[in-house]
């Protein structure tokens, strides 16, 4: 009662990922509530992350692919199979 509205929510999200996405980094770091994170991930991906996610402590990670698809999860250029060979 008496809180934010979601649409004011979500625009503030919104301005303060275009600042982090305009700064011309090419990774960020965020340490964000729970809620921020997931309307992130929903604004980029265009997906909602299930809702226990994230979970206390985790670390959600997006990547944009070369295409400029934004994806839920680490995109590295290692050959596939790489990481369970090295286990």
């Amino acid at each position: 009662p008496g809180g934010e509205l979601r649409a004011e929510f979500r625009a503030r999200v919104a301005l303060g990922l275009a600042r982090v996405t305009s700064a011309g980094a090419r990774t960020a770091a965020c340490v964000l509530h729970k809620g921020v994170i997931r309307e992130i991930v929903r604004a980029l991906t265009g997906s909602a992350l299930d809702r226990s996610k994230p979970a206390l402590g985790e670390i959600v990670e997006v990547s944009r692919t070369p295409q400029g698809e934004w994806v839920l999860g680490s995109r590295g250029s290692n050959p596939a199979g790489l990481e369970e060979e090295a286990a």
